[in-house]
């Protein structure tokens, strides 16, 4: 196996290792008894891995800050999900809570974010309780006419 192998994929079990055309493809479990695919170059350079769960602390770093900056209040989730399509640097779905909100955004190996949910403002926030709180005030005020 690779030293890529190795360094990207610590906490898997080898199920199946087999040649293929032009590389190699290997059959892994991760720590969560998940299956997946991982297909490799001859020269070792990663080529294509199907969707799987990984503990955030395996996450690469611009992922990481990536998903702080967009969201720096929220509570990210202890795993993110990795997939890497033929062709195309790896995308990572993280998510986390946000005021009580579960919150998702999909992030390039390189920290490029590209996509994510999108986050009310807080000063929108702020202005919608602010209006709840006038329609209230507006309405107890009513009341207290029609009483009259």
């Amino acid at each position: 196996m690779t030293a890529a192998w190795g360094a990207r994929f610590k906490a898997a079990e080898v199920i199946e290792a087999k040649e293929k055309e032009g590389g190699f493809e290997i059959v892994a479990k991760d720590q969560w008894n998940d299956k997946y695919k991982v297909a490799y170059s001859a020269d070792g350079k990663l080529v294509s891995e199907s969707k799987h769960k990984l503990p955030l602390a395996s996450v690469p770093a611009p992922v990481v800050e990536a998903a702080k900056k967009w969201a720096p209040a929220a509570k990210w989730e202890e795993t993110a999900v990795v997939q890497t399509k033929k062709g195309e640097p790896s995308a990572y779905a993280v998510s986390g809570d946000l005021n009580g909100k579960i919150i998702k955004a999909e992030i390039q190996e390189d920290g490029k974010v590209l996509k994510a949910d999108k986050l009310e403002e807080p000063k929108a926030e702020k202005k919608k309780e602010e209006k709840k709180e006038e329609k209230k005030e507006v309405k107890k005020e009513e009341k207290k006419e029609e009483k009259k």
